[in-house]
């Protein structure tokens, strides 16, 4: 049965969650958009874009996505793979030899060792699904990102190099584990050799220009930076904090030169709802197609099966995005993903709906569909009539 969502109520509903999280300071201020087929049913942007200034949040605000940004690399891959610049079961040494002699890591007196050779080939689809063990989130992956020289992040290119000179934290597919960056730089890079352009610039010309997008980048400009939403936190008092950033960086420390292909975009709502829209629409937008319809289903479709160690129960992956394999609040077949600093998204193709939370703030984190996005998601679906 059809889910309709009711105007009225969202508007209640969603104005009470919104103020009710700025009046107990969970954040210092965002937008929410919810939209069903086409029609915008929703939009709140309220509250306050730094707490230093009482900048307030305007409807051109600009948000660091993240991790929001994995699903525009999982776009990309296809429309690269439309190019015939690669396949999704390419195995990833074809483009990047190093990655041929992979060993499985395993942790002794604290460090990480090469423990054994690794079991099996990474392919391309396994970078964009979180099994592929390249510096996944696991003991072994964590310790060797945080021993990490500042240089393996100065570009896409010493990214991926780093990368394949460390152990896997398992064998290819034997299980789940969020790749936080690394695997979806090693993407991005192929992208870049094979089209010989800059990842930033493939991007801007196969999805963004066509879609008409202007307010996401890799690299604000100086009008982008000063509608840039300052980054908050909670301190032990329940007060809100700024936190400052570094000059010039979108996602932690790392610099304008590395284009994080998993967590380094920045947006403005407006253009970020362009992209949810289109991963609704099947790969197309007001008259434009970005991928074709029969490898657009390629980004959705669950490649973690039940029963996968690390596997979330109700939720397996897609390229980029988080796949609803089983109903809970949600219906099956919703997809999205969310961000570190407290952006999240979904779809609903079959019930036509697009949700999307903007803020930038470090606790309550959203990441994962953790407590914030449930409690949106939740907030949303229980206004369907």
């Amino acid at each position: 049965m059809r889910a309709s969502l009711d105007p009225a109520k969202l508007k209640r509903v969603l104005g009470e969650w919104f103020d009710g999280h700025l009046a107990r300071a969970t954040f210092a201020g965002g937008e929410l958009l919810v939209i069903q087929d086409g029609e915008r049913l929703c939009h709140i942007a309220r509250g306050v874009a730094d707490i230093r200034t009482g900048r307030r949040i305007e409807p051109n605000a600009f948000y660091r996505l993240a991790s929001m940004t994995k699903p525009i690399t999982g776009l990309a891959a296809l429309v690269a793979v439309g190019k015939g610049f690669f396949s999704l079961d390419d195995e990833v040494r074809k483009f990047f030899p190093a990655f041929g002699e992979m060993d499985v890591g395993a942790v002794e007196d604290g460090k990480v060792v090469r423990a054994r050779k690794a079991g099996g080939e990474i392919k391309i689809w396994q970078l964009l699904s979180h099994c592929s063990g390249l510096l996944s989130g696991t003991e072994i992956g964590g310790r060797l990102l945080a021993a990490a020289p500042p240089e393996a992040f100065a570009s896409l290119e010493a990214a991926v190099a780093f990368a394949a000179r460390q152990p896997l934290s398992f064998d290819p597919g034997a299980q789940a584990a969020y790749s936080a960056y690394a695997a979806f730089d090693a993407v991005a890079r192929i992208i870049e050799i094979k089209s010989g352009m800059r990842y930033s610039e493939f991007l801007r010309q196969f999805v963004f220009d066509p879609l008409g997008i202007r307010d996401i980048t890799f690299h604000p400009s100086q009008e982008q930076w000063r509608r840039m939403v300052a980054m908050h936190d909670r301190t032990v008092s329940g007060r809100l904090a700024a936190v400052e950033m570094p000059q010039g960086t979108i996602f932690e420390g790392f610099p304008d030169s590395y284009e994080c292909a998993g967590a380094g975009l920045a947006g403005a709502m407006e253009d970020f709802a362009k992209i949810a829209l289109l991963l609704c629409n099947g790969g197309s937008l007001d008259g434009v197609t970005v991928v074709e319809p029969e490898l657009f289903m390629e980004l959705a479709r669950p490649r973690v099966p039940d029963g996968t160690p690390g596997r979330a129960p109700n939720d397996s992956w897609g390229l980029g995005v988080r796949v609803k394999v089983h109903e809970d609040w949600l219906p099956e077949g919703c997809f999205g993903w969310s961000g570190a600093y407290g952006t999240h998204f979904w779809v609903d193709p079959e019930n036509r709906i697009v949700a999307i939370l903007m803020r930038n703030m470090r606790w309550h984190d959203t990441h994962g569909a953790g407590e914030m996005g449930v409690e949106f998601e939740r907030s949303v679906m229980g206004c369907a009539v």
